[in-house]
């Protein structure tokens, strides 16, 4: 287990070393000619360092079209990242092309330093669990409108239907207006962005072309023109949003912030929680109606929430059925299977001389499935944790929201997002997956997801108490 460490004195045991050590560089795991192994990458990136971890240990290298990666896995590669803060990994050029692609310099995933965190103080209070939490009420009644339609029999792409529902509360909260006719823009805007700058599986040029630049001049028009309102009828003190908490703020040196700084954190909050939060939903739709023992304990916990009138995060945090259920999905089914980082300076891990300027993949949730952390760790088990067991506890054996400097600044409402929607759908639905018998198969569509197959079936209105 590594050691507490910061990156100024140094590690103070092997897991991993400043400087020039001599060290062998990590192998390369051999794949097919020019492509290696960039076909599976494509398939499902989480799936190929897993697989390249039990072959090859924490540190290797893949190649993928051409491009070199260094992946770091495991707990110790989730140490490095909780522990070296901006100065041994930095989000380097793969996150830059948020920035390029956007005409901007202030997309939060794209800043390292000073400037990150200045920014991450600026968007923490209106992207919290706490700013949500404060609209679950308007989160509730958005749901009941937009199932307000299903039928008896009907089948829906559940996927599809979560990230209309994420992407308004998504607006509600960050913005104060249901953002969904925005949706399929900031799909397309995101899909591309993954693709072309961090995977490096599609080419540059289509970010060049209309369909991708005609969204980005749509979702900026749409942005800019709720700043303009905003800054000509500001909203009565209380309760701002993120929209109100980038017009106040103010640079490092004291200047406004510019309106392209705060496109980009409204754009950024849209693009990091719509598929993330709407596909962490689906796959505790999924894990929760594919065990009906788990059912039957969460549905007790579900209706008695909403018995107690509107539902609070209060209220929530004590469903130990249900919160055992959706971390447990999360941790089976994480949604983000590695994260590109640069090498900012030369450092020795495990052994392994890692050079700066080096391409690296961080695998931060193949502990997700360490057996020395987990028992069963394939089995969908909700009572890991919960005392006494606690496996998740351990250090960087958890992290489906990222760790270190750059963790996903809205992990908390984003799980607090799944978990509302999912618990408004099964105390006013009865639900089946579809087909029968379906067994998850997840794809990288860019980012981890249920299959195109996975639907469920609308069996009825629920009668809580009854049903």
């Amino acid at each position: 287990m590594v050691t507490t460490t910061t990156a100024a004195s140094g590690p103070r045991d092997t897991a991993w070393k400043p400087g020039l050590t001599g060290a062998p560089p990590p192998p390369l795991a051999p794949g097919l000619p020019f492509v290696g192994h960039g076909l599976e990458l494509m398939r499902d990136p989480f799936v190929l360092l897993l697989k390249l971890q039990r072959t090859y240990g924490p540190a290797f290298r893949l190649r993928a079209f051409g491009t070199e990666w260094t992946c770091l896995v495991g707990t110790e590669a989730n140490a490095l990242v909780t522990q070296t803060g901006y100065d041994y990994l930095v989000t380097g050029e793969s996150y830059q092309g948020f920035n390029d692609a956007f005409r901007s310099r202030s997309f939060l995933i794209g800043l390292d330093g000073p400037e990150h965190a200045h920014l991450r103080r600026i968007e923490r209070r209106a992207t919290s669990r706490e700013a949500l939490a404060r609209k679950l009420p308007e989160a509730v009644a958005l749901t009941d409108r937009t199932i307000a339609d299903w039928r008896d029999g009907q089948l829906i792409d559940i996927v599809a239907a979560l990230k209309a529902l994420v992407v308004g509360h998504l607006g509600i909260t960050l913005t104060g207006r249901d953002a969904s006719r925005m949706l399929g823009d900031i799909q397309i805007l995101l899909n591309h962005i993954v693709a072309v700058t961090q995977l490096k599986i599609w080419p540059r040029v289509l970010l060049r072309l209309p369909h991708f630049t005609g969204a980005r001049e749509r979702v900026y028009r749409d942005i800019q023109r709720l700043v303009d309102e905003r800054r000509r009828n500001p909203p009565p003190p209380g309760d701002p949003d993120l929209i109100d908490d980038m017009i106040a703020a103010q640079t490092l040196d004291g200047r406004p912030l510019a309106d392209e700084t705060i496109f980009a954190a409204t754009m950024g909050a849209y693009m990091a929680g719509l598929d993330t939060a709407a596909i962490m939903a689906s796959f505790i739709v999924y894990a929760i109606l594919k065990h009906p023992a788990v059912y039957q304990r969460v549905m007790v916990e579900i209706d008695a929430l909403f018995a107690g009138g509107a539902p609070t995060w209060e209220r929530m945090s004590g469903m130990t059925a249900f919160r055992g259920a959706v971390m447990e999905a999360i941790r089976l089914y994480p949604v983000v299977g590695l994260l590109p980082r640069d090498a900012n300076l030369d450092f020795e891990f495990l052994g392994r001389q890692i050079f700066k300027g080096q391409q690296l993949f961080i695998g931060i949730t193949t502990a997700h499935f360490d057996e020395r952390l987990y028992r069963d760790p394939e089995v969908f088990d909700i009572d890991r944790f919960a005392p006494p067991r606690e496996e998740h506890k351990a250090p960087g054996a958890y992290a489906p929201f990222g760790l270190g400097a750059h963790r996903c600044l809205g992990g908390n409402m984003g799980e607090l997002q799944s978990m509302i929607v999912v618990a408004t759908l099964l105390h006013r639905l009865r639900l089946a997956i579809h087909p029968d018998g379906y067994d998850m198969k997840v794809v990288a569509k860019p980012l981890r997801r249920p299959d195109k197959r996975f639907r469920v079936r609308v069996l009825g209105r629920r009668r809580p108490g009854v049903d």
